[in-house]
């Protein structure tokens, strides 16, 4: 029964080449040995091991193996660290995203190792969705037969309000919609006129019975607000702001939150 990946093997045609490998996985991305023998060396890089031989030889083909991809919360940063160590970043960073259901969005870059190996640094980056993941979170409309999330602005060029339907799922889209590099969703500008009617969703969040507001932070962390005093003094708050003694904070995980659907409600806003 397989239950995972165990290690990745590399080979040295030479012990320079050996030492260069070691100082790279080792000293610069800060990878951890956990075995050595006088053949070669097991390296851990937390999900997974890396084994590298001295003792390679013959022309090396590049073969099936395509590359080795690393997970990081940085690619930039890493990109640039290797870079100034003099390694050549053959794909700078740069966002990606994969038409999958459901859709993956990712941050990469690769780089060349001390063997020549083919190395990336991927960084999944999340949805920015309602982390309410079974719940509706703002305006929503039927358009061709799917579902779409729904905003509106004022196109100052034009002097004229305009509409945008969006989504994050590829099987509701078609080529003329655009993708949002920023925010991370497929979007198009339509007429109002052809909008159905547009229904509106809320979601209140409780903690031990009480209403409060939540925050997800850029590490998934969620942090809720009060400006209950009593409240929050009962149950472990904490001051957010010197300068804002309105509202206290504390930190929680998401099992200990109650989410409650309000909606829908019919809005008028969005009509013509």
């Amino acid at each position: 029964m397989i239950s995972g990946l165990h290690h990745i093997s590399l080979k040295c045609a030479t012990l320079e080449e050996f030492e260069k490998a070691k100082k790279f996985y080792v000293d610069l991305l800060g990878f951890t040995i956990v075995r050595e023998w006088p053949e070669g060396v097991m390296i851990d890089f937390g999900n997974g091991m890396l084994e590298i031989f001295n003792n390679g030889e013959g022309i090396k083909t590049k073969g099936a193996l395509r590359h080795i991809a690393f997970a990081t919360d940085n690619v930039d940063e890493i990109a640039d660290m290797v870079k100034k160590a003099g390694y050549e970043v053959f794909i700078e960073p740069n966002d990606i995203i994969i038409k999958s259901n459901p859709v993956l969005t990712a941050r990469m870059a690769f780089c060349f190792g001390p063997l020549g190996e083919e190395i990336e640094f991927f960084q999944e980056q999340r949805s920015r969705i309602s982390d309410d993941k079974n719940m509706k979170n703002g305006d929503y409309t039927v358009f061709n037969n799917h579902e779409y999330r729904v905003s509106q602005s004022y196109d100052l060029e034009n002097m004229r309000r305009v509409v945008k339907i969006f989504t994050y799922n590829t099987d509701d889209i078609d080529d003329s919609f655009q993708y949002d590099e920023t925010y991370k969703y497929y979007y198009k500008i339509v007429d109002p006129h052809d909008l159905g009617d547009v229904f509106s969703y809320s979601i209140d969040h409780y903690y031990k019975g009480h209403k409060v507001q939540k925050c997800v932070g850029k590490q998934g962390q969620i942090t809720l607000f009060t400006n209950d005093s009593k409240f929050a003094m009962e149950n472990g708050f904490e001051e957010h702001d010197p300068r804002d003694r309105d509202y206290l904070k504390k930190d929680v995980s998401e099992s200990e939150i109650e989410a409650v659907q309000i909606g829908p409600t019919l809005n008028a806003r969005y009509r013509p």
